[in-house]
């Protein structure tokens, strides 16, 4: 934390050598710029989709991604993509598999992602 401009950064650190980080302003949102922000958010979705799951591989705990139409495992041996999914229930079917998630609710999301891809 830098006392001087009240902040700190958080590095990741990830299976496959993968490394980000985020910094954060510690000092305090007005109430009315919190909401403002909050209602910004929940009305605008990132138009591609993503999902990241941990998942056992071996000796460790690796991360199953989803994102922008591919899929693949990133664990300390590297990368490893999955098939292209044929369609949007092929691509339900795999996530929920991952996740657990329910099949219905992830078609009706993915539905939701590719319709706004035609914007």
């Amino acid at each position: 934390m830098s006392a001087a401009h009240r902040s700190a950064e958080v590095v990741y650190h990830r299976p496959g050598g993968k490394r980000s980080q985020q910094a954060y302003d510690l000092d305090p949102v007005e109430d009315g710029v919190f909401w403002q922000a909050a209602e910004f958010s929940q009305n605008h979705v990132y138009p591609k989709p993503l999902l990241e799951v941990r998942v056992p591989y071996k000796n460790e705990t690796a991360h199953w991604e989803f994102d922008d139409w591919k899929s693949f495992l990133s664990t300390s041996e590297g990368l490893f993509p999955d098939p292209p999914a044929a369609d949007l229930s092929e691509w339900a079917e795999r996530i929920r598999s991952k996740t657990g998630y329910d099949r219905e609710f992830l078609l009706e999301a993915l539905k939701i992602y590719k319709a706004m891809e035609k914007r």
